[in-house]
């Protein structure tokens, strides 16, 4: 059983699907997916450093996803399969920190996808804000 957090973090990071079934959290690489009721876990596995970020679409079948680190990454899951639909490598980015998906209400699924970081260079401080549409994910 993978757990929420450790000694050194708060969870700040948790997400309940629509049905109110499952939560979701990150355990370092991966995103944990818990059955409320039975505790069985299956995982997102696929970052390759500390998942930072996650947020569902407003329909609950995409999941986005962020690491911290180096490499910007962001990877688009459907939710039901647990399958990674796609990777996006986030220009001029690193140390991605927080995403969302678009302003929505419960019945619709927004399509622009929201992903914020830092930039590359340590002597520049600024913050990357890039916006995704995922409208045609499949």
């Amino acid at each position: 059983v993978i757990g929420l957090g450790n000694s050194t973090q708060n969870c700040t990071n948790l997400l309940w699907t629509q049905d109110g079934n499952y939560i979701l959290y990150p355990s370092n690489a991966i995103v944990v997916q818990m059955h409320v009721e039975t505790q069985q876990q299956l995982f997102f596995i696929g970052h390759s450093d500390k998942v930072s970020a996650i947020a569902f679409n407003g329909n609950s079948s995409l999941l986005a996803t962020i690491q911290a680190g180096p490499d910007g990454i962001l990877r688009l899951w459907k939710f039901e399969t647990r399958r990674c639909i796609c990777v996006v490598r986030v220009p001029g980015a690193c140390n991605l920190h927080a995403l969302d998906f678009g302003i929505r209400n419960l019945s619709d699924s927004s399509s622009s996808l929201i992903v914020v970081g830092h930039g590359e260079q340590p002597q520049q401080s600024r913050t990357i804000v890039c916006v995704y549409n995922t409208l045609n994910a499949h």
